[in-house]
């Protein structure tokens, strides 16, 4: 039998995907620990983003890294969100090494 997980909850965990908004989700994490897995994967989406917006600066070679990671990123994001919007605690593909590592 799955554990119930409330609405507010879930909506709070996909918040968690949305770029700056993972620091929203990471203040109602500590309650929570739906949220609060949510809110780690999140936060490292949000931190690999500003890294790849900043390396986006570099000539031919930033743009097209930039591309393919804002691709993989935004899927990444949306797997999260459903994920989190169907009560799951799904593993995202590296990252769930990093955000492990996040207290809250």
């Amino acid at each position: 039998m799955e554990n119930f997980v409330k609405l507010e909850s879930k909506l709070y965990a996909m918040l968690a995907y949305l770029g700056p908004l993972s620091i929203w989700s990471a203040f109602h994490a500590k309650e929570d620990e739906f949220i609060r897995y949510h809110a780690k994967r999140g936060l490292v989406l949000f931190i690999l983003e500003a890294l790849i917006w900043t390396i986006s600066a570099l000539p031919v070679i930033g743009i097209v890294f930039t591309v393919l990671a804002r691709l993989v990123f935004g899927l990444l994001s949306v797997f999260g969100m459903i994920s989190a919007l169907a009560g799951e605690t799904g593993r995202l593909m590296g990252i769930d090494s990093l955000a492990e590592k996040f207290v809250l």
